[in-house]
């Protein structure tokens, strides 16, 4: 992996949980963002933003499954300031995910949420 790449990598995994804007990446590593992100995609197939979008997707669906977090809880927990960001980014994820799984995305949808607004 590219050395860079490796440093954004282990920036995002360890500041997922705040807001981090495209100029503090392109700072870290010293390159233009169309440079950043021609090699990050060439690791990753996505922009070192969709991988920390994604990260945080992940962390806030253990979060939802294992806690007894309200959603507002856990939207702020995983650095989504705003509830209409965070849910459109949510049902995009989960229907990308239940569709590679063949499982449904309305079902998944409602138990998570179900459970948690209880």
């Amino acid at each position: 992996m590219n050395p860079k790449v490796r440093s954004i990598v282990k920036f995002l995994n360890a500041n997922w949980h705040r807001q981090i804007r495209m100029a503090e990446i392109t700072a870290l590593v010293g390159l233009a963002r169309s440079r950043v992100d021609d090699l990050f995609k060439a690791e990753f197939g996505r922009s070192p933003l969709q991988y920390l979008r994604e990260l945080r997707l992940e962390k806030a669906r253990v979060l939802l499954e294992t806690t007894t977090l309200r959603i507002k809880q856990v939207r702020l927990a995983v650095g989504y300031q705003g509830h209409r960001h965070f849910f459109q980014d949510w049902f995009r994820y989960r229907a990308r995910v239940y569709d590679t799984h063949g499982a449904s995305v309305g079902r998944w949808a409602w138990d998570v949420f179900f459970v948690a607004l209880q």
